[in-house]
């Protein structure tokens, strides 16, 4: 008989942590039975293609809101414990699964009913809520999957959660050959329009080039997850005198074509929890220049697969980027030991059967067709 789990999902928007949720889910559904509790967005069929579909949980504001506003979620939140309590006794689930840490109700809803219950932490936390936050989570969660060791330091000395690190992963694609680059040179920043995620960095790296003769343009990939942000940026812009060079796409299903059209990704980000589009770049094999936030330096091999940039730096990003388009021979070996680097350590394949591990775990029932080897490979940092 299949396992029953209750998975929570933050947003259906197209993010890397929403992807990863999604990719979870297609390899979860064969073996168990899923309840997704998710909000209406772009990936909401897909997402009900794997499981049945229940109203998502009320998130807190961990990107740092008001305590206004952190009281009245607390306060939705506490009323949606309730509601996936009754859903848990009534579907007879047997493990909760968060895909995220910014929902509280289903934790509390899984150790109200007593369940066994799985948190991702992927995100890094602006509030000064938020710490606390996770620190609770950590006490009250069975197992807790960091994706990176700093966020696995935000549980605390003594969680009572078992802590394991797993990092995301991605599906890898076949290996492909590159043109050179192009003139004008097509830079990218792939994420929402948020000021944690640096754009107005890029806009003035752009202006640098061009101040030095490198003619280029810029690509910015994302939603407007801040209106007043967005309009900063476009006035940006117009004062650096590149308006007709940055373009803007909006949120894009297809991120394999706008791989294919960028030459350099830029990663120019204030916060990063991870970076997963860093990851899809190197596994096609096209070149990187990243801040040193979050997990870069281990996503890019400590500036072996890439290069790795001081945050908060326009004028070294656009260094970072003059420095690939004066020497293509370092920009080949960094291209090919940053797919090899991904082949080798975030492939979906592996990290998934990593967390499909830990889940079986909670419930109580290792599956056979795991390989023992590779539950060796998830790296236990605290717990059971």
């Amino acid at each position: 008989m299949r396992a029953t789990v209750l998975l929570s999902v933050h947003s259906t928007a197209h993010g890397g942590s929403e992807r990863c949720a999604l990719a979870e889910a297609e390899h979860l559904a064969p073996s168990h039975a899923l309840i997704i509790a998710a909000p209406a967005g772009p990936l909401l069929d897909d997402f009900a293609k794997h499981g049945t579909i229940i109203d998502g949980p009320p998130l807190l504001p961990t990107w740092g809101d008001t305590p206004r506003r952190w009281a009245v979620q607390l306060a939705r939140t506490a009323v949606d414990t309730i509601r996936l309590a009754r859903v848990i006794r009534r579907v007879r689930v047997d493990a909760v699964v968060c895909n995220s840490s910014v929902a509280l109700s289903p934790v509390l809803a899984a150790r109200f009913t007593r369940r066994p219950v799985l948190v991702h932490l992927r995100d890094s936390p602006n509030s000064r809520l938020a710490r606390p936050l996770v620190r609770l989570e950590a006490r009250l969660a069975t197992t807790v999957v960091a994706v990176s060791e700093g966020l696995a330091a935000l549980c605390g000395r003594r969680p009572k959660a078992r802590v394991v690190r797993i990092p995301d992963g991605i599906p890898i694609p076949p290996p492909t050959s590159r043109p050179p680059f192009r003139d004008p040179l097509r830079l990218g920043v792939v994420g929402a329009i948020d000021r944690g995620k640096g754009q107005d960095l890029a806009v003035i790296a752009l202006a640098e080039l061009l101040a030095v003769g490198i003619e280029a343009e810029l690509h910015l990939v994302g939603r407007e997850q801040d209106a007043a942000y967005a309009a900063e940026l476009r006035s940006a812009a117009v004062g650096c005198g590149v308006a007709d060079r940055v373009h803007f796409h909006g949120e894009l299903r297809d991120l394999e074509q706008v791989y294919a059209d960028l030459d350099v990704l830029l990663l120019p980000s204030r916060r990063e929890a991870f970076g997963l589009v860093v990851l899809e770049a190197q596994a096609r094999s096209l070149p990187v220049v990243a801040a040193r936030v979050g997990s870069v330096s281990d996503l890019l091999a400590d500036g072996e697969a890439g290069v790795i940039v001081e945050p908060e730096d326009p004028g070294e990003l656009a260094a970072g980027i003059v420095s690939l388009t004066a020497d293509p021979e370092r920009v080949r070996a960094l291209t090919a030991r940053g797919r090899c680097h991904v082949v080798e350590s975030y492939d979906a394949k592996a990290t998934l059967g990593l967390g499909w591990a830990e889940i079986d775990r909670m419930i109580g029932s290792i599956p056979s067709h795991l390989p023992s080897d590779q539950l060796a490979e998830g790296e236990l940092l605290s717990g059971p």
